[in-house]
């Protein structure tokens, strides 16, 4: 399962409750409230419908998980990654792309991205 952005809320919460051989979250945030304070910290808190809880979901997933993030990532920063990370009850290997923003850690990351998740997946 792989998720990225705002996909990984939906990867989590699939994996949460779904049998999955593993996931795969790129540049992932906490939580919808979250990234509205840190976006929007001058606008009153919102009641958000649509929670998209990263932190809540990974509590639930049961497999190995893969969390990819950029170094210089404004929009989700690293420590929102971070969180997830540490919030998660499976096994995660973080891999920190440095000097890589929200739309380019494949870009930045290269080789060492695509070696990653290939041997995640279990690809030689």
């Amino acid at each position: 399962m792989y998720g990225r952005s705002l996909g990984t809320a939906v990867a989590s919460y699939t994996a949460a409750r779904h049998p999955v051989a593993g996931l795969i979250l790129e540049s992932p945030f906490t939580s919808a409230a979250a990234m509205a304070r840190h976006l929007y910290p001058f606008l009153p808190r919102l009641g958000l419908r649509l929670s998209l809880d990263n932190l809540g979901h990974v509590r639930l997933v049961r497999c190995p998980v893969l969390l990819l993030h950029g170094t210089a990532d404004r929009l989700a920063p690293t420590a929102m990654g971070m969180a997830v990370a540490a919030a998660a009850a499976s096994p995660v290997e973080v891999v920190l792309i440095h000097g890589a923003g929200h739309n380019d850690t494949y870009e930045v990351g290269g080789r060492e991205y695509r070696d990653k998740v290939w041997a995640f997946v279990g690809r030689p």
